[in-house]
């Protein structure tokens, strides 16, 4: 049994630290530290940079959330304790048809990062329904975000090629997600009416979902 020094957390873009307060895990946890990342890098690229923060990869779980999950698959080849990636895509397979459409015409591009995060609707199409509580801090991430760095990483998840993670990887997706459509998604943990955001509005559900998959390792 192999014992699990700590998780190691990538939360998506437009994300912090917060997202994952619900999980309750059974590790004490670490969140990435994103670095800059360089002009046209791709994700495979810039997760050798992040895989310097881990010290430990065969004693650490490494989660990460929408675009931290593709890092977090990138990173696989660390052969961690676990890869969790949740309300993600492991592989370029699982690209959803707007992904696609977004990569062949840049349709991206066309609205930047911080002009996007000012739209309510893209809040309740993307996000879904949330107490004005939980909606605030949701509101509080995106705002705060770093624009520049959510630019770079939308460019690169649409450009994303990559077959498929290394290891023991567990995949938990919901239902309702509405970035990352569940009928492209293989071999996952389906969480009922989960959006994208259920990391933080079932982040108890999606934990004991963890320590249950990876109870060798509570």
């Amino acid at each position: 049994m192999k014992k699990v020094v700590k998780a190691f957390l990538l939360p998506g873009v437009g994300c912090d630290a917060r997202i994952f307060n619900r999980l309750n895990l059974p590790w004490p946890t670490s969140i990435v530290k994103w670095p800059k990342p360089y002009h046209q890098e791709s994700i495979r690229e810039y997760a050798l940079r992040v895989a310097e923060q881990i010290t430990d990869p065969a004693n650490t779980v490494i989660i990460g959330m929408s675009f931290g999950g593709m890092v977090a698959a990138e990173l696989s080849v660390l052969n961690p304790a676990a890869t969790v990636i949740i309300s993600s895509i492991k592989s370029s397979d699982e690209r959803p048809a707007h992904m696609k459409l977004m990569r062949l015409m840049r349709l991206n591009r066309l609205v930047p990062s911080k002009f996007a995060a000012k739209f309510d609707f893209w809040m309740g199409f993307v996000v879904g329904l949330f107490n004005r509580h939980d909606r605030r801090v949701i509101e509080s991430m995106i705002k705060t975000m770093d624009a520049q760095f959510n630019d770079w990483a939308i460019d690169a998840a649409i450009s994303w090629d990559f077959s498929r993670p290394k290891g023991r990887v567990l995949h938990i997706h919901g239902t309702n997600d509405r970035m990352f459509p569940i009928k492209k998604i293989h071999d996952c943990v389906a969480i009922k009416n989960g959006t994208h955001f259920m990391v933080y509005k079932k982040g108890h559900e999606v934990g004991r979902i963890i320590c249950s998959k990876l109870k060798n390792l509570c």
